[in-house]
């Protein structure tokens, strides 16, 4: 028996899966909540916190004498690919949607001195409030003006987990994971990128299939980083055919 485990990206939690859980039921999907996402949030202190916290608490819910598949998009993506180096014989393949797994963007800037002036930069408001932070943090992913487009309803999750989010950010920005440790994973592995995603998560899905032994890539047409929330249709077709595959 295949068992699907679906882990949620920054910000969005284990609903952003809900449809995928009812349309994959045969494939006995769980959906955990990642540190914080069961909860209201605001108020817990993530000042210690490491990706380390969050793998220990998927590979806390995998079956036993189960065949795994993980699907991670975002920071999900990252924790599916972590899990999957500390833990290969438990995990048969992996779908993922842009996985950041920043120390491969690290890995190719030549001026390291620059890139980490900008990743300063980029987390110094976070520093001050994370929920100040959190306009930079989306309008990085979805273009300037993003947040200031957003409803309130939309906002709200985003804001309540302020703290949690930019503790998961500042660690992957911290990743140093180089392309050619990928190179042990020796499951299939799908990774997905949006078509109008941003020029860093391009390069990076490219180099990361470069290095993984039976990696495949698809661009899925007029999407940006949200694709498995806003394009269900393209993302689960590619799903189902890896699954389909997997099992032939």
């Amino acid at each position: 028996m295949t068992t699907l485990i679906f882990i949620h990206s920054s910000g969005l939690g284990p609903s952003q899966w809900k449809r995928y859980q009812e349309d994959f039921d045969q494939w006995h999907p769980i959906v955990p909540a990642l540190l914080d996402y069961e909860q209201e949030g605001h108020t817990a202190d993530f000042s210690q916190f490491t990706i380390d916290d969050d793998v220990a608490l998927i590979e806390g819910v995998l079956p036993e004498d189960e065949d795994v598949v993980l699907v991670g998009h975002s920071y999900g993506g990252m924790v599916a690919l972590q899990l999957a180096l500390k833990d290969p014989e438990r995990i048969q393949g992996m779908v993922l949607f842009e996985p950041v797994a920043y120390g491969i963007v690290r890995e190719g800037i030549e001026d390291k001195e620059e890139m980490e002036k900008t990743i300063t930069t980029f987390l110094k408001k976070g520093h001050i409030s994370p929920k100040m932070w959190i306009e930079v943090f989306l309008d990085y992913w979805n273009g300037d003006g993003a947040f200031a487009a957003m409803n309130a309803e939309q906002k709200v999750p985003f804001l309540r987990h302020a703290n949690k989010i930019f503790a998961e950010v500042r660690n992957l920005m911290a990743d140093e994971t180089g392309a050619a440790a990928y190179e042990a994973l020796q499951m299939p592995v799908m990774v997905m990128a949006g078509e109008k995603t941003i020029t860093e998560m391009n390069y990076l899905c490219s180099k990361l299939v470069q290095h993984l032994p039976q990696g495949e890539l698809h661009h899925i047409e007029d999407a940006g980083h949200m694709a498995p929330v806003t394009e269900y249709g393209k993302v689960a077709h590619h799903l189902l055919r890896f699954l389909e595959q997997l099992q032939s």
